[in-house]
């Protein structure tokens, strides 16, 4: 036990120092950035002032035609480069398509056809400021569901007269199957659901 201490000690040294090192590179490598900023944002000193003695000299303009090298309209290299650069690939359209996905994730339309709204079996919940989930035991679907039921009935005594809190706090109180099949359920009233059964 000592000896995988001490060795746990060792690598906690070592690690230190490799850590110190590495942030003795990055204050050379800060250090090199900001000479390099510095160098780039240094003012450009005026020109010396040029004695009143001597003439300046004055700028003569001077036209000269060069030749225009290109293809001529038309030719083949020109067309297919063209061609090429908006030819379509299944990389660039995967991309696309993924950047477009995030956007209207982001913008909040068209994710994953899922509204919050449809998410809530119960909407307009109120609860009280001071309410606390209970912790409970959660309910797999293989066990009596009466029983669980009871439970959950106990845990939620001081709500029992709430309906719209104890809808909403339920899904808290199962897993696996069980809560699948809860957050599968459609929206129904409770006469509904009374009939199912």
């Amino acid at each position: 036990m000592e000896q995988a201490i001490d060795e746990l000690k060792q690598q906690s040294m070592q690690t230190r120092a490799e850590v110190g090192q590495i942030k003795e590179h990055m204050g050379e490598m800060r250090e090199q950035l900001n000479k390099n900023a510095f160098a780039e944002a240094q003012v450009v000193e005026e020109p010396e002032a040029v004695e009143a003695s001597r003439p300046v000299p004055q700028a003569t303009q001077v036209t000269v035609s060069l030749p225009h090298y290109s293809y001529p309209l038309g030719h083949p290299r020109q067309i297919e480069a063209t061609f090429k650069d908006l030819e379509a690939t299944p990389i660039r359209d995967e991309k696309i398509s993924s950047l477009e996905q995030r956007v209207r994730i982001i913008e909040g339309t068209g994710g994953h056809d899922l509204d919050a709204a449809d998410l809530c079996l119960m909407s307009d919940v109120a609860l009280p400021a001071d309410f606390k989930t209970p912790k409970f035991e959660k309910y797999k679907g293989s066990s009596c569901p009466r029983v669980h039921l009871a439970m959950y009935c106990r845990k939620m005594a001081a709500y029992v007269h709430q309906d719209k809190i104890l809808v909403h706090c339920f899904q808290h109180s199962l897993t696996g199957a069980a809560l699948n099949w809860y957050v599968n359920t459609e929206k129904r009233t409770s006469k509904d659901l009374e009939g199912s059964s």
